[in-house]
């Protein structure tokens, strides 16, 4: 029996190597003949949260990844972070390839799902790019909107150590303090998916988080002739 040829490539770019888990069993469900490479820059993250925002050096490691997703034939390189999304449009024009930012499939749905919009975050860079960014959008689309962010302060910690049960724990927490006065709650990272969909079981409104939105997003345009 021949193995049936993918129809395109595409590359993710990671910052936490759990993310790359959750982003490979998604593009198995959602783009089965799409064959899925990844890169896992762990570097990315601890400058940009060192700096506050995506530092020269970051950018440049960007671009040459985003250069080497070309280089192998990829239709598009996702970038996974939320942290370093923001400069996804910085380095856009440098890149033969498309690149893709994580969050914006999210953002829409959240804006068409209630006007008080709740953030969480394990990481602050993420929590204030988020916020910009969802005021961003509804502003182009004439739509008022009200945006509360919390710091899970200790849970990105808990991450970087492998105590997944911990990190969940006090995400889910503040996903709740935020659902009792907001109309949907978005996590902002990929890496807090896991919670924020036992969150989303618990609790009685929208608790939205990135990674299948974007990759629904994802194939919406690799389908796009």
């Amino acid at each position: 029996m021949t193995q049936e040829r993918p129809l395109s490539r595409v590359v993710f770019l990671h910052t936490v190597r759990s993310v790359a888990e959750q982003f490979d069993a998604l593009a198995r469900e959602l783009l089965p003949q799409v064959e899925c490479w990844h890169i896992i820059d762990e570097m990315l993250a601890k400058l940009t949260l060192a700096a506050g925002c995506a530092p020269p050096l970051a950018l440049r490691r960007m671009v040459e990844h985003a250069t080497a997703a070309a280089d192998v034939g990829a239709a598009a390189l996702q970038v996974t972070c939320s942290s370093i999304s923001p400069a996804v449009p910085l380095i856009r024009p440098l890149c033969e390839a498309p690149v893709y930012g994580v969050d914006d499939a999210m953002v829409a749905r959240a804006l068409r799902l209630g006007r008080r919009i709740g953030i969480a975050a394990t990481a602050r860079p993420a929590l204030d790019s988020l916020a910009a960014l969802i005021a961003q959008a509804a502003a182009s689309e004439g739509q008022p909107v009200e945006v509360e962010k919390l710091f899970c302060d200790g849970a990105y910690g808990f991450l970087l150590s492998g105590e997944l049960t911990e990190h969940d724990r006090i995400v889910r927490g503040h996903l709740a303090r935020l659902a009792a006065r907001c109309d949907v709650v978005v996590a902002a990272q990929a890496s807090m998916a896991r919670a924020a969909e036992a969150a989303a079981r618990e609790l009685p409104m929208p608790v939205l988080s990135s990674p299948r939105p974007a990759v629904e997003r994802l194939r919406e345009l690799l389908a796009s002739p």
